[in-house]
């Protein structure tokens, strides 16, 4: 019921401004048109939907056979909004990266693009201690070179790939040209500066990358190779799938807080996901996605993010013969990108970067 009052509250407001919701407000706000965002989204949909169902025919048989059961059911994904890879057709690194340090395989990523991430590092908070938020997030202090990185480094895979995550979106940020007005220096758009971040955190899992970043023998990445392509492409799959439901969901949310959500919830994951509920469920699992309560109208940025990571990488494997450890990558990300701030439209950046529409 909270967030229900919090979604009527903010569509008040909405509608003292003139907006028929808060949804179509943040959307124009964003410089997202409604239209445009779920056409596009309507294209993922179709173009996803047969390799989803392929894979996931697969999951759902292995796991059959592992929990012996002949149903499968929403918590058989071990997560409860079935946005990760479940175990089966998981691939782990920890044990190929071994005690490696996540904030030194940062900085050398982006050396190797000519982007000195030094500053960022010393003024960072980097690991664990007593009572520290458990989070990560990359903070621009002053938007005038002052950028810091919270993390909680520990050995393992997990903060090797939030630490590049992280670290794109500093590199996006100490880039941004100083001469710029303040207003103006901050990325063309939250998305955009997650598809850096997204491009990044990709990395982990880069052959490439593995062997001359990380230092990982060519042995050991070949006999990793297939596995890891394969659970890569499952879990942008995966996650594009999932991201479907948030935003219409959202989208519902706000048209109508006192609609039946509990039921409309389930009908976008069978839609979307193919997850069916439990017998006779009836309660407001939306509202345990903490997304929906305190960064309203944000999850399609995790999409556009996605969508134009892959397409920052094909730009710099067609226009810069590729993007590990190459320094032509990194200047065309940060001229093309970062320089720019938000001197543009958040469109015209792309197009102007890719030769071509998001």
């Amino acid at each position: 019921e909270r967030v229900r009052e919090m979604a009527r509250t903010r569509n008040e407001v909405a509608r003292q401004l003139g907006w028929p919701d808060y949804f179509r407000m943040s959307l124009e706000l964003q410089e997202l048109p409604e239209a445009w965002l779920f056409g596009l989204l309507g294209e993922l949909e179709e173009l996803t939907s047969g390799p989803f169902r392929r894979w996931k025919a697969d999951l759902d048989a292995s796991l059959a056979r592992r929990f012996g059961s002949e149903v499968i059911r929403p918590w058989h994904y071990a997560d409860a909004f079935f946005q990760q890879l479940p175990p089966d057709g998981a691939v782990s690194l920890d044990g190929v990266l071994g005690d490696a340090d996540a904030a030194d395989l940062a900085r050398r990523t982006f050396e190797l693009w000519s982007i000195d991430m030094g500053r960022v590092m010393e003024g960072s908070d980097l690991y664990p201690r007593a009572d520290k938020c458990q989070h990560a997030f990359c903070l621009d202090v002053d938007r005038a070179g002052d950028v810091r990185i919270l993390a909680n480094i520990v050995p393992g895979e997990r903060w090797v790939e939030v630490m590049l995550h992280e670290s794109g979106h500093a590199a996006y940020d100490v880039s941004i040209e100083a001469r710029l007005p303040y207003l103006l220096r901050r990325p063309a758009h939250t998305f955009v500066t997650e598809a850096i971040a997204i491009l990044c955190g990709r990395l982990v899992r880069d052959e490439m990358w593995l062997r001359e970043v990380a230092g990982v023998p060519e042995t050991r990445t070949a006999d990793l190779l297939p596995a890891l392509e394969l659970a890569g492409a499952a879990q942008k799959i995966l996650f594009a799938r999932w991201g479907l439901v948030m935003v219409h969901f959202e989208r519902d949310l706000y048209s109508d807080p006192e609609a039946d959500l509990d039921a409309r919830w389930w009908e976008l994951v069978d839609r979307f996901q193919l997850v069916a509920p439990p017998p006779e469920r009836a309660a407001p699992d939306w509202a345990a996605k903490i997304h929906t309560a305190v960064a309203p109208v944000y999850y399609q940025n995790y999409l556009l993010g996605e969508l134009l990571a892959s397409q920052l990488r094909q730009t710099c494997e067609r226009e810069a013969g590729g993007l590990v450890g190459n320094r032509e990558a990194g200047h065309l990300l940060a001229e093309r990108i970062f320089a720019r701030g938000n001197s543009g439209r958040w469109d015209a950046i792309v197009g102007d970067a890719t030769g071509a529409p998001l």
